[in-house]
């Protein structure tokens, strides 16, 4: 499904309410995936805010930690968000 709307042009995002459900929807759908309260302090912050996160990611991944996907999601009228378990969404 996901490779379809790819196909189309569609920017499709995973979301989810834990950290381990976003990678595993991430290296399952092959599509960049965030928690929920990562996605909408990403689309909420500045770009100083996004460049120490960087610094912050390089640093964790020299170390061997696993990092989130780098890029800025963006949301507009061609993306398609899946969300992991929306039924435990108020």
């Amino acid at each position: 499904v996901c490779d379809a709307w790819k196909s189309q042009d569609y920017n499709v995002i995973g979301i989810a309410l834990s950290g381990r459900a976003a990678r595993n929807l991430h290296e399952k759908a092959d599509i960049p995936s965030y928690t929920i309260a990562r996605l909408t302090n990403e689309l909420a912050t500045s770009p100083l805010s996004h460049a120490l996160r960087a610094c912050k990611d390089f640093r964790r991944k020299a170390q061997g930690h696993h990092v989130d996907p780098p890029d800025r999601p963006r949301i507009d009228n061609k993306t398609i968000l899946i969300v992991d378990e929306a039924s435990q969404l108020d």
